[in-house]
């Protein structure tokens, strides 16, 4: 459970489901949002001004691995790349960037590039989610954005949308269709049908 705001990341156990029974919490910073594969947890702690990586093989005792400040310093939510090596954050502040991040090894993080929206760049990216080693960014300012990360250091936006004025809250490119779901914070639901094509 994301978001509680006295505590970090509740890791709950739903053998029965009526009755969630908490196993583990992470800290006590609050976690805004976070994306979990595998046994690693990243924990977007907008508050704190950076991600963390925690184990979570043992449900019962989440171990923290790294921290990391954002560009921001607002992580507001983080996606890995499809190999695992990259993490992207976006931070949910005015004129702030999107980050790419080498984690290939937690004992040395490095900033590797940043992303600003090409035609409103002071509207910051609010989520990034990664299909394909592309970046798809609903952002302020009514922008949609895909970007080409499958060279992390040298982020490209491929294609832009502008649907007016209002955040662009979140993107759904996963289904099947290939079809991007966008939802708009005042004007409702836009559907896409992008073509990805790599920068370089």
């Amino acid at each position: 459970i994301f978001g509680g705001t006295q505590w970090g990341t509740v890791i709950c156990d739903l053998a029965d489901p009526w009755n969630p029974a908490v196993r583990s919490i992470t800290n006590k910073e609050y976690v805004h949002d976070g994306y979990i594969r595998g046994d690693t947890l990243w924990a977007s702690e907008i508050y704190a001004g950076r991600f963390s990586a925690f184990d979570v093989s043992d449900k019962t005792n989440p171990v923290l691995l790294a921290t990391q400040p954002t560009p921001g310093r607002f992580n507001h939510n983080a996606w890995l790349s499809d190999d695992g090596r990259y993490l992207f954050t976006t931070d949910e502040k005015p004129n702030t960037p999107l980050g790419a991040f080498d984690i290939s090894d937690l004992s040395n993080i490095t900033q590797l590039d940043v992303y600003y929206p090409s035609k409103r760049p002071t509207f910051e990216v609010h989520n990034v989610r990664v299909l394909n080693d592309f970046l798809i960014n609903p952002s302020y300012g009514g922008q949609l954005t895909i970007v080409d990360g499958h060279r992390p250091d040298n982020l490209i936006e491929i294609a832009h949308a502008s649907l007016g004025n209002s955040l662009v809250w979140d993107a759904d490119p996963y289904l099947p269709s290939g079809i991007v779901l966008t939802k708009k914070k005042n004007e409702g639901l836009f559907v896409y049908q992008p073509t990805y094509q790599r920068a370089a």
